[in-house]
């Protein structure tokens, strides 16, 4: 679909990303001269399936309503006809930078850096439980990092209303969970109501990750996983980790309770024992991690053609003030 345009204003560019519900591309916005990220729902030859229909359009709906710097934040939504079918598609703003999941591929970051990235999830989250919005896939891959240390949640592709999370809004038709199984908590394992604390168990797995370089239990498949979810302890991360301080330790862990009410009761919480820690534990910071990310998002980013700019208009000439009187005159 590359150049192809969508609404008569989003230009298709490039692919960056595929997932379960559809692709995401880089477009230039014709309208208001500016990148975006054009996310498209998959349609087989009969077209899209009215659940993932309903998914996507919720999605999109789901994020527009959260006013916070730590969502990646939606601009419109719509649907074309391409190919002779009709293509739903929602356009977001064009993040730069790495999801988690490939820093943690390049070794466990300062923790200082996982402490200002954990915060600000926090607030990110803090918005979505305000809003009465639950996440229930956060996970390094939906976790951006921009070059600037900004990190930011992505894809509220299966998220669900606080006053609706009944166990059939956790099943697909054919009654597959959904999420992903490394950071699933033990209550959408088990497909019971689930709250804002089931988003906190996750963020847990994710600083687990973060902290040690694997989420807290690896299994061969994803029902061994989920069965490790409900009735394995964790192993604490200082033992893979022997240089973790204790209180890292004590967070983790206790956003890896079993039991919803064991665990820290919401984000705001959560972000402010992080911030503590980070203060705690500053270690020396010298932009490290925020250049690496820059570097490494101009060698991966492929160049583009793109629509110049508009010109801007020449600016009027300065009238000066009459020589035979003074200017304040």
């Amino acid at each position: 679909m590359r150049a192809t345009r969508l609404d008569g204003r989003y230009q298709l560019i490039d692919l960056i990303g595929t997932g379960g519900m559809g692709q995401v591309w880089r477009a230039y916005d014709e309208r208001l001269g500016r990148e975006v990220a054009v996310k498209t729902l998959t349609a087989d030859g009969s077209g899209p399936d009215p659940r993932a229909m309903a998914r996507f359009d919720r999605e999109a709906r789901v994020v527009a309503r959260l006013d916070s710097q730590h969502v990646v934040t939606v601009h419109d939504i719509g649907a074309a006809a391409v190919e002779g079918r009709s293509l739903l598609f929602i356009v977001m703003e064009l993040l730069g930078g790495q999801p988690l999941d490939h820093i943690i591929r390049e070794g466990p970051p300062p923790l200082a850096d996982v402490a200002g990235w954990g915060s600000q999830v926090c607030d990110g989250l803090a918005t979505a439980h305000a809003a009465g919005v639950l996440h229930r896939d956060i996970k390094p891959a939906n976790i951006m990092v921009t070059p600037r240390g900004v990190a930011k949640i992505l894809d509220f592709g299966i998220a669900a209303y606080l006053d609706n999370a009944s166990p059939d809004t956790n099943l697909t038709a054919t009654g597959t969970l959904l999420g992903t199984p490394a950071y699933m908590s033990p209550e959408q394992a088990q497909a019971v109501p689930v709250d804002h604390r089931s988003d906190l168990y996750s963020l847990g797995c994710v600083l687990y990750a973060l902290v040690t370089g694997q989420p807290p239990f690896t299994a061969a498949g994803g029902v061994a996983l989920l069965v490790k979810h409900v009735a394995e302890a964790p192993t604490p991360p200082s033992r893979r980790r022997p240089d973790l301080p204790g209180d890292w330790d004590e967070l983790i862990l206790a956003l890896l309770e079993k039991r919803p009410s064991h665990r820290p009761q919401s984000a705001m919480e959560v972000r402010e024992r992080l911030r503590n820690m980070g203060t705690a534990h500053p270690g020396p910071f010298d932009g490290t991690a925020v250049s690496r990310l820059t570097r490494r998002f101009r060698r991966s980013t492929p160049t583009m053609s793109v629509p110049p700019y508009p010109p801007s208009p020449p600016a009027p000439p300065q009238q000066q003030p009459p020589a035979d009187r003074p200017a304040d005159g």
